[in-house]
């Protein structure tokens, strides 16, 4: 984790160092913008069926364009959550018959770099691909409907399989 933060602090020394070399202190520009759209979940009780059970999601975020190569970018998200054996096809997984449900949070901050010039709104410099280095923490808290619609917190379960702790962390960084 401190290797992580290493990177992202020299990452962003460097693009300070470059961008003031480029000379594009007028450059300066500020986006604000809205995500609406929708999540959903790929992993053991869904392994392959992509945007099933796809539930509301969005988020907010805030942009700096230091300079037309580089920009730095937070934001918040939520999305919800869920899967069900029940909806499968697969014999084994309509046996096991797990579900949940969760919200999740998510906060971020991340640098961009551009390859090449790219200006929001430009003709000329409409663009350009890029990469980025961030961070981000995300909360969520998975629910089990047990029947009746009867939904219990499946962390202290350990349903996860964690053998070194008693729950899973609701709390998270990438």
């Amino acid at each position: 984790m401190k290797k992580l933060f290493l990177y992202f602090f020299l990452f962003i020394v460097g693009a300070d160092v470059f961008g003031q070399a480029n000379n594009h202190k007028d450059f300066y520009s500020h986006d604000v913008g809205l995500f609406l759209g929708a999540s959903y979940y790929l992993g053991d009780i869904n392994p392959r069926a992509h945007f099933d059970m796809s539930q509301p999601a969005g988020g907010v975020f805030y942009r700096f364009n230091y300079s037309p190569r580089f920009a730095f970018r937070g934001g918040f998200n939520y999305g919800n959550l869920r899967a069900d054996d029940s909806q499968s096809e697969n014999e084994d997984q309509l046996e096991r018959n797990l579900n949940f449900q969760t919200k999740l949070y998510e906060l971020y901050a991340k640098s961009e770099f551009n390859f090449m010039e790219y200006q929001t709104g430009s003709g000329k410099y409409f663009f350009s691909p890029y990469v980025f280095l961030g961070i981000d923490a995300f909360r969520f808290n998975p629910m089990g409907n047990i029947g009746d619609d009867n939904w219990i917190a499946l962390r202290r379960l350990s349903t996860e399989g964690q053998k070194h702790r008693k729950t899973q962390n609701k709390n998270n960084i990438n």
